[in-house]
Order: structure tokens, then sequence, then C-alpha cells
């Protein structure tokens, strides 16, 4: 599972729990949640027994009319729908 967003001030987050956990990974599940911008139902997955393989930032260009990205890949046993977000839940994201 590859996963991209824009570089923000939570890219340290995800670089902190890599370097805090580099070496004893345990698989774990990650609920992945796409929030629609527009108002509609927010969307969830579930990733099972999810491994870090790969992060990545592109090199930031000053000069450059593009953003930077971040790109986390994760190795998964299986990919399902989330359960459902609360506002509560929501109203925690960045």
């Amino acid at each position: 599972m590859i996963l991209t967003r824009t570089t923000g001030a939570d890219s340290q987050l995800v670089k902190d729990w890599l370097s805090d956990n580099s070496h004893s990974f345990t698989p774990t599940t990650v609920t992945i949640t796409d929030v629609d911008l527009a108002g509609g139902p927010p969307t969830t997955w579930t990733l099972e027994d999810a491994l870090p393989v790969k992060w990545s930032l592109a090199a930031f260009d000053a000069g450059a009319s593009k953003v930077a990205i971040e790109t986390l890949e994760l190795s998964v046993q299986s990919v399902g729908p989330g359960s459902p977000c609360s506002s509560r839940a929501l109203s925690r994201l960045p």
C-alpha cells in the first residue's frame, strides 16, 4: 500500500515513529480516513498487519511551483472497510 500526501508539519511525527521503531516493528492495524472537504461522509479503510517498508520526502525546490510530497509504503496482509468515524475523531485531524 503506497500512501502519498503533501509534506506538512506532521511529517515529523511519521519520521519520529519510524525512527523510534526502526529496530523492531510489530505488525499493526492501521486505519486510514479520507475526509471529504466538501462535507460528505468520510471514507475509512483498515489495513491489517501493516509494516512500514519505505518512507521518503521529495526534495523541496523553492523555485518550482510544485508542493513537496511525502510517501509511505506499507506491507499489509489485507485491506477492508474501516469503522465509521465520529465527528469527535475528525476534529483531531490536522
